[in-house]
């Protein structure tokens, strides 16, 4: 059975993982492997690649409200009466897997084929790979898909830099305080990142100048109003064509290792 998948992000390297499994050599088209930007870490490996890994405590921390919390991320009114926000009930630790790790460990021990592009695939392009292999997963919108959608993906503002505390205080903190700057600021496997409320007039050069010692990036993210749409179809699948990861499949909730049961059940009813 021949797959391609396109993206390099973490949902790319579940379905990676999924094909290793199922013992097939897929082909990736991407443009980069490498770790998100952000308070990012994973809840699941497959048992294969989790006892070769360790495991590591993360502290998870709030300080204000879930009110404060929803209103600062998207700064709209209301919306706290229909969004279910990730804001914790209360202070406990967790354990979680560093994603370099996992790219790492693909690197190196799965066995895949990388072909390179340079530039974001649009949906005739998904269509010609689709002539070309039994299952094309593609993990983020394209062409008149990224048209139709776009407007529900939000650009989210996050500063991030190295730090010399790696793994012995990782914490993620919650920021419910109203009128505080910050969302959410997390100290990850050697990573310090703060996201910050969503505006649209925040440019690239303010965030530079508030936040000189990071690097900025504006993260994308859905909107939590694609939940109630109710006049919208979203795609799930065109044939040869299956779309893995939140942004292509514009699921909210949807994690990082969703992607591996998405793709091995489309594997195994091929």
């Amino acid at each position: 059975m021949k797959v391609a998948i396109v993206g390099g992000g973490l949902a790319a390297m579940y379905a990676v993982l999924a094909c290793t499994d199922h013992h097939i050599i897929p082909t990736v088209y991407t443009n980069s492997m490498m770790r998100p930007s952000g308070a990012v870490f994973l809840r699941w490996l497959p048992e294969r690649v989790a006892k070769e890994v360790d495991k590591f405590c993360i502290q998870i921390q709030f300080v204000g409200n879930r009110l404060g919390y929803i209103q600062k991320q998207f700064l709209e009114p209301g919306i706290e009466n229909v969004y279910a926000s990730s804001f914790p009930d209360t202070e406990y630790i967790r354990k979680g897997y560093d994603p370099d790790i996992l790219y790492n460990h693909i690197i190196q021990e799965e066995n895949y084929r990388r072909i390179d592009v340079k530039r974001l695939f649009e949906w005739e392009d998904l269509d010609h790979l689709s002539s070309d292999y039994d299952r094309v997963f593609y993990s983020f919108p394209s062409g008149d898909i990224l048209r139709l959608l776009g407007k529900y993906i939000v650009r989210i503002p996050v500063a991030s830099r190295d730090t010399n505390e790696m793994y012995s205080k990782n914490k993620i903190c919650y920021d419910g305080i109203a009128d505080s700057l910050f969302v959410r600021v997390s100290t990850l496997f050697g990573k310090e990142s703060i996201e910050l409320p969503r505006r649209e007039n925040l440019t690239q050069l303010e965030l530079n100048k508030l936040f000189p010692r990071y690097s900025v990036n504006f993260i994308p993210d859905i909107h939590p109003s694609i939940l109630y749409l109710k006049d919208i179809e979203i795609p799930r699948k065109f044939g040869k064509l299956i779309p893995i990861g939140r942004l292509a499949r514009m699921e909210r909730h949807l994690l990082s290792e969703d992607t591996y049961p998405i793709v091995s059940e489309e594997l195994e009813n091929a």
